[in-house]
């Protein structure tokens, strides 16, 4: 029952968090858009320093190793709405993938696009998933190797802005800050990279389908590269043609989302949320 009341707070504050938005004021990247560009080919820069949700530091490049491609998932934690939807669709697909095909491995490296979120936010989205895995466990035993399974497969990076700015301007994924309201305005997409670093496939908005990811990871397994994926803005703000400005999408977002995964990721969230609403912020993303 805690759970579910927690759920709602924070499904309740996906409408209205983001409400009445403000023209976005960008810092660093492309003042004009927010999107994706498809690099492929690209290569990313396996040297930046993060850390991950254990709050170790680790370079990007640990992640790349023994021919394995990697899903890589550009988000921040604390994101009420859009964040959510991918993480809920990337979340199905993987496991699918994992059930279907048990010996194909890979990994999937999320990273926060904010500089000022912490261990703790890349902690608690880790917890989220890992209830994800546990959800469908009849017993102990199956519990367990879900748990160990999501693991081994799932890792959660913060950085710095020089990282967050290397990485997000070596995979094309230009976003906005608006210091004034504490606000990120970003698209939706997810990337697969080959084991050696190289920009394989791009899967752009919010559906991710199992055949898909598995058609892009084994292109990037191959070391090779995928065409480019039909361009699509979805995230939490969109440009409306008619007026020039963008326009708030959570609805619409939502509309896409699996409640169930959605329900725990929000759960999740709202809990840190609250614990850490007094946190403040420095020297953030205002510098972007």
């Amino acid at each position: 029952m805690r759970r579910l009341l927690y759920a709602g707070a924070a499904l309740a504050l996906v409408g209205t968090s983001l409400a009445q938005p403000a023209a976005p004021k960008a810092r660093g990247f492309d003042k004009d858009s927010i999107g994706i560009d498809q690099k492929l080919g690209n290569r990313i820069p396996l040297e930046t320093k993060w850390r991950d949700e254990f709050g170790e530091d680790v370079t990007l490049g640990e992640f790349f190793h023994n021919k394995k491609p990697v899903i890589i998932v550009p988000v921040f934690y604390r994101c009420k709405a859009a964040c959510l939807v991918v993480f809920d669709k990337t979340v199905k697909s993987v496991m699918a993938l994992q059930a279907r095909y048990p010996n194909d491995e890979f990994e999937v490296v999320a990273f926060s696009i904010d500089p000022t979120e912490t261990a703790i936010d890349a902690k608690v989205t880790e917890s989220g998933i890992n209830k994800v895995y546990v959800e469908g466990a009849h017993n102990d035993k199956e519990e367990a190797v879900a748990l160990e399974r999501a693991k081994e497969t799932w890792h959660f990076l913060t950085g710095d802005i020089d990282a967050v700015t290397k990485l997000t301007t070596a995979i094309g994924f230009r976003f906005t800050y608006e210091p004034e309201i504490d606000r990120i305005n970003h698209a939706t997409g997810i990337m697969v990279a080959t084991p050696e670093g190289k920009l394989a496939s791009y899967l752009m908005g919010s559906e991710f389908p199992a055949p898909a990811i598995r058609n892009s990871l084994e292109i990037a397994r191959k070391e090779q590269v995928g065409p480019e994926a039909e361009p699509i803005l979805l995230g939490c703000f969109m440009m409306d043609p008619a007026t020039g400005k963008y326009r708030l999408v959570v609805q619409q977002a939502l509309k896409v989302a699996g409640i169930g995964t959605l329900l725990i990721l929000s759960a999740s969230i709202f809990v840190l949320s609250t614990k850490n609403k007094q946190r403040p912020r420095s020297g953030g993303p205002s510098t972007i």
